[in-house]
């Protein structure tokens, strides 16, 4: 075969080759690694995470553990290794935390250079005590203990909520969803630069307080918002009041509407 056949049916090869890794989800100048633990919690333990920066994506399920899928992300190995996965466990309580090491964390957090993406699956009845991550979109569903969820910079989507809920962004937009509010006593959606939407059963039974500085609420068949500046606020009770819902944005829109019976 000549040389020059030869090159040819390289560069054809590799041709097919390169839009397969793209396909893939690899990029060029990435390394990753993927952690898979799981963990025994009771049905209606604390469980708390702490990340950096990276998606979190949790799940309720029906065992009475925790299961982490993560996978790590670096622009080459030795930034890899930096990056550890740590757990403290207690039969009624597990802490998730991602570390980086204190020399240069505050760089890597700025350039995001390093990165860690969850997905969790936890007792649907167990409480999530504190999720957080700096840098990165949450989602939660099928969770219906108390929660506390925040992010810096990332869009926060709860759905299936029944009890207590706090949702706070600085920069990002905010979604709940709950199943019911039966057992909810207060839900509050806070963010500096976002939108908030806020679907709630056909038949609540709530008080509403919603404010913007900058943004308009529609809130559908509910009475109308009154307008302050460029802001505008909204106070209602529906049903028989009962939960107390707060939503309060900066810079942003929030909706209010009901679910379709």
């Amino acid at each position: 075969m000549r040389l020059a056949d030869l090159r040819l049916r390289v560069v054809f090869c590799l041709s097919l080759v390169a839009p397969a890794l793209v396909s893939n989800g690899f990029s060029a100048g990435t390394v990753q690694e993927t952690f898979e633990k799981e963990i025994p919690l009771t049905a209606e333990g604390r469980f708390e995470l702490h990340n950096v920066t990276g998606s979190v994506r949790i799940a309720g399920w029906d065992k009475p553990s925790v299961r982490i899928h993560a996978v790590k992300s670096a622009a080459n190995a030795h930034d890899l290794a930096a990056i550890q996965i740590m757990t403290k466990s207690k039969p009624d309580r597990l802490v998730l935390e991602t570390k980086l090491p204190k020399k240069g964390a505050k760089q890597w957090e700025e350039s995001n250079s390093l990165s860690v993406e969850y997905e969790i699956q936890v007792p649907a009845e167990c409480h999530l005590e504190g999720i957080h991550t700096v840098n990165g979109d949450i989602a939660v569903a099928g969770v219906s203990g108390k929660m506390v969820v925040s992010t810096v910079n990332g869009r926060i989507t709860a759905k299936d909520l029944a009890s207590d809920s706090t949702l706070k962004s600085i920069n990002g937009d905010l979604e709940a969803r709950p199943e019911r509010l039966t057992s909810m006593k207060t839900m509050s959606l806070a963010t500096i630069n976002g939108q908030i939407t806020i679907v709630l059963p056909a038949k609540p039974d709530a008080r509403i307080q919603a404010s913007t500085l900058t943004g308009a609420i529609s809130s559908g068949e509910l009475k109308a918002a009154s307008s302050h500046g460029a802001g505008q606020k909204l106070g209602q009770q529906l049903g028989f009041g009962g939960t107390q819902i707060k939503a309060k944005t900066l810079n942003g829109n929030i909706r209010v509407e009901r679910k379709s019976s």
